[in-house]
């Protein structure tokens, strides 16, 4: 297994003469985020304005409310079948570079074909869906002891020094429970990073690839991922993004060739 350090110094090489195309995907995937939110917001002002939902008000009640959840719904789709290729097709361009220095935009095109987009969109629905509910099983202990704390005080009445130990011990368990989350979902780590690299692969047997090659490298997984934070002041800077982004993908992409590829 590679150090950090390797694992950086094989990133500036693999990186070499294709900085353009990286940072051609990162303002493209900020452009479209931005448009989507643009473009939602357009469309609430829309339905707010009475000429619009007082017309389908008075045509048949429900269709006001009926028309805003579909046009959200669509918008929803939308961005979803837009970002979730996106989001492999840059896996795929920096995994190929792991691979071999040559790289093509055909990687991330691949991606937009129906099948692809359909695959990819499966592939951020079932990972979503997986650390939700993880987030949900482990915070939710802290979440219902604060709940409770605060329904009791509210009605009944508590005493501050206990009410201050409940939220405290709250606090304690949704800490435990977020560090144990971070350290849960490391096993889905190689997902899309395997995805990119066996497109034709089922969720499923990515998901078990991904566990079977995570297994003793959570700890690693996470301190490069939070070596980032020491980019922070520089990333608030905004044009430093440029070279921090690409970079920091270049390096999962390396780690993941590593795993994948042993």
């Amino acid at each position: 297994m590679p150090t950090i350090k390797e694992l950086s110094k094989r990133s500036r090489i693999c990186q070499k003469g294709a900085w353009g195309g990286s940072i051609t995907l990162f303002i493209l995937s900020i452009s479209i985020l931005l448009t989507l939110g643009i473009l939602n917001a357009i469309v609430q002002l829309l339905f707010e304005r009475p000429q619009v939902s007082g017309v389908l008000f008075a045509f048949w009640p429900p269709l006001s409310g009926i028309a805003s959840a579909c046009l959200a719904i669509g918008l929803l789709l939308c961005a979803l079948f837009i970002l979730a290729p996106l989001r492999m097709g840059q896996r795929a361009w920096y995994y190929g570079g792991a691979i071999r220095p040559t790289r093509s935009g055909k990687w991330v095109t691949f991606w937009y074909k129906p099948s692809q987009m359909f695959h990819a969109a499966h592939i951020s629905i079932s990972m979503g869906t997986r650390k939700m509910a993880w987030a949900l099983f482990l915070l939710s202990p802290g979440i219902l002891l604060s709940a409770g704390a605060l329904y009791i005080s509210a009605r009944d009445g508590l005493e501050t020094r206990l009410f201050m130990v409940l939220l405290g011990g709250s606090s304690l368990l949704m800490a435990c429970g977020f560090i144990a989350w971070l350290w849960i979902i490391q096993r889905y780590a190689l997902v899309p990073w395997i995805a990119a690299r066996y497109p034709k692969m089922s969720v499923k047997k990515a998901i078990a690839a991904s566990m079977e090659r995570m297994e003793g490298q959570y700890g690693f997984s996470l301190s490069l991922g939070m070596r980032l934070l020491l980019f922070t002041p520089l990333a608030l800077l905004g044009l430093p993004l440029l070279w921090i982004v690409p970079y920091a993908m270049q390096r999962r992409a390396v780690w993941a060739f590593s795993l994948v590829e042993r």
